[in-house]
C-alpha cells in the first residue's frame, strides 16, 4: 500500500473516495493506495461471494462484494473488505448508502503485500464494529484458511483449514463453504 495525502477528515476522503477511479482504504486522517488483485485472489472472492449469496438467499442475511466500504467511526478506519455479509437492515453513515457500519462477517484474501496488515492491525480495528462477529482469511498461494470468530464471552476463537476437503461452516450466519468450492479453479 502506498500512503497519499495526508490529514484528511472521514468526510474529505468520502467525498474524494465516491468519485476516485482507485479505491483507497483510510485510517486517521490518511488514505492508503491499494493496487490490483490477481487472478488468484479475484476468483477466490467471486467463488466465496457466490457460494454466501446461493447459501444465504432464504435468510435475512446477505453477501457483498469488496465494492462495499466500511466504516468503524469509533477508530477512523474505512476498508474494502473482499466479502462481507449483514444481517437484516443494513446501517450506513449517511443517506448515500456506500458507508456500511455493521458488517457480522468480514472476508479478506491475503496477498503478500497486505496479508500480515490484515491479520493484524486491520483485524484489531475491525474489532471496534459491535456487529462484527466473524473473520475469514483466505491465503491465495495455498489452500489455507483461517476463521475467527467471537463468543458470547467475548472472546476470539480460531478455527484453521489446510484441506480441499476441510469445510467452514460459518459461526454466525447460516452457511458453510468447502475449501474445493472456494478454490475452484484456482492454480497455485
Amino acid at each position: 500500500m502506498q500512503k497519499s495525502k495526508p490529514y484528511l477528515t472521514p468526510e474529505e476522503y468520502l467525498k474524494m473516495e465516491r468519485v476516485a477511479e482507485a479505491k483507497g482504504e483510510y485510517y486517521k486522517g490518511e488514505i492508503f493506495a491499494f493496487a490490483g488483485a490477481s487472478f488468484n485472489h479475484n476468483k477466490i472472492a467471486a467463488n466465496v461471494l457466490g457460494e454466501l449469496t446461493a447459501a444465504l438467499k432464504n435468510t435475512q442475511c446477505f453477501a457483498l462484494t469488496s465494492d462495499m466500504r466500511v466504516w468503524a467511526a469509533d477508530v477512523e478506519f474505512s476498508a474494502y473488505p473482499d466479502a462481507t455479509v449483514v444481517c437484516g437492515e443494513p446501517e450506513f453513515h449517511d443517506e448515500h448508502k456506500d458507508w456500511l457500519t455493521n458488517p457480522l462477517v468480514i472476508i479478506e484474501v491475503l496477498s503478500k503485500s497486505t496479508g500480515k496488515y490484515d491479520q493484524e492491525e486491520k483485524f484489531r480495528l475491525y474489532r471496534s464494529l459491535a456487529s462484527f462477529k466473524e473473520y475469514v482469511l483466505i491465503d491465495q498461494y495455498s489452500v489455507y484458511v483461517q476463521q475467527f470468530w467471537k463468543t458470547a464471552e467475548d472472546e476470539w476463537k480460531l478455527k484453521l483449514y489446510e484441506k480441499l476437503s476441510d469445510v467452514v461452516a460459518f459461526k454466525t450466519i447460516a452457511a458453510e463453504v468447502s475449501l474445493k468450492d472456494i478454490y475452484r479453479k484456482v492454480e497455485f
